[in-house]
């Protein structure tokens, strides 16, 4: 669990890195953590994406952000997560038309 824990971490701020505003990975990779991520590891993972995005702005310099954007960007993601899990127990449900709808609309949100 601490390997998984410290990859998604490391992952998450090289993506800050080298990510864009217009094409942002990171909150790919959060997405996909929280999807598959059982709830009650979910504020940790959202510890860690507060604490990447900290470091991220303390030596690439402050962003747009701030401190109120590295505390929304997980809540939003958890949401949009929390939509699309409670209608789907499993990944393959995403498999016909509506599940697909679905979770282009949550990963929209």
């Amino acid at each position: 669990m601490a390997m998984a824990v410290s990859s998604f971490a490391a992952a998450y701020w090289l993506l800050l890195m080298f990510g864009s505003s217009h094409w942002h990975v990171a909150t790919g990779l959060l997405f996909f953590a929280l999807w598959l991520a059982p709830r009650r590891d979910w504020p940790w993972i959202a510890l860690l994406v507060f604490l990447a995005r900290w470091a991220h702005d303390s030596i690439v310099g402050p962003g747009s952000g701030r401190v109120w954007g590295h505390l929304l960007e997980p809540v939003l993601v958890a949401a949009a997560v929390f939509w699309l899990r409670r209608g789907f127990d499993v990944p393959a449900a995403l498999a016909d038309l509506h599940g697909g709808v679905r979770f282009l609309l949550s990963a929209l949100l």
